[in-house]
């Protein structure tokens, strides 16, 4: 019994120590955190939203003249969200 306590603390401990790590979940590359975006065609096209870049600034879009929209797969390029972010006005407000 003795020997099952002595095992069971150290896997306890040993998982408790290892979650203390810290681990960067973001790539230092990563521009954007979060966006939300509302597009709608029904009475002309309508293409507006706010973004969360990884600095923490809170950015609009409302009608920008052009935006690059993700491809079939779901996909933008740096160069794509760079213009994307250009297009954007900053609020002056951090999250």
């Amino acid at each position: 019994m003795r020997l099952f306590i002595i095992i069971l603390f150290l896997i306890v401990s040993t998982t408790t120590l290892d979650s203390c790590r810290k681990v960067n979940a973001i790539s230092s590359e990563q521009k954007i955190l979060f966006q939300y975006s509302y597009v709608n065609y029904a009475w002309g096209p309508n293409n507006q939203g706010f973004i969360i870049d990884s600095e923490g600034n809170l950015l609009t879009y409302n009608q920008p003249e052009k935006w690059n929209f993700p491809d079939n797969a779901s996909k933008l390029t740096q160069a794509q969200i760079t213009e994307n972010l250009s297009y954007c006005n900053s609020t002056g407000r951090k999250v």
